[in-house]
């Protein structure tokens, strides 16, 4: 899956990841590109506040 840009609306960092681009925005939140301290690629998904289903995400983080 290919990344696309930063929205000027985006954080650049979200704790000790360093934000590269959004990989897609569902209805839960938005899925990020981003690297770890040492470099390493990982997701972060960072959730809408407002929109939050905890029976959802409970479901979804069980995976």
């Amino acid at each position: 899956m290919t990344a696309t840009p930063l929205t000027p609306d985006d954080p650049v960092r979200l704790g000790e990841y360093r934000l590269a681009g959004r990989l897609g925005e569902g209805g839960q939140g938005v899925v990020y590109l981003a690297h770890t301290p040492g470099g390493e690629p990982v997701a972060v998904k960072l959730l809408f506040r407002e929109r939050g289903d905890s029976g959802l995400l409970r479901r979804e983080v069980g995976r």
